[in-house]
């Protein structure tokens, strides 16, 4: 077995908050997939606790779950992901509807295009 040189799959779920279930469905459908998967049969990187996770797949696991956490569903979440320009647009309006709403101000944070830089 190879060394994995990032962090494991349940090491993910814990610090992004979600199940197996969902890991191994996002994986399954092609929205995620991990950078080593020592365990994959027939090309699948669906299931398994050998998958190996690199910084940049933890963070698009994490936007993806913040995505589907606001209320989109997987294939809107997945098209932002592909357009990282989109999320902020989509965000920022979401906080001016909030202000018009509550008269509460939001404030975004933003993520880097590239974890590291």
């Amino acid at each position: 077995m190879s060394q994995c040189s990032g962090i494991s799959s349940p090491e993910l779920m814990r610090l992004v908050g979600i199940t197996a279930r969902q890991l191994n469905y996002w994986c399954r459908i092609g929205y995620i997939e991990p950078h080593n998967h020592s365990g994959k049969e027939n090309g699948n990187p669906g299931s398994g606790t050998n998958r190996c996770w690199a910084l940049e797949e933890v963070v698009k696991v994490q936007r993806f779950q913040d995505l589907v956490a606001a209320g989109l569903e997987h294939e809107p979440a997945w098209e932002l992901l592909q357009n990282p320009d989109r999320i902020e647009a989509w965000m920022g309006g979401l906080a001016d509807l909030y202000y018009q709403l509550t008269g509460e101000t939001v404030v975004l944070q933003t993520y880097p295009s590239t974890p590291c830089g």
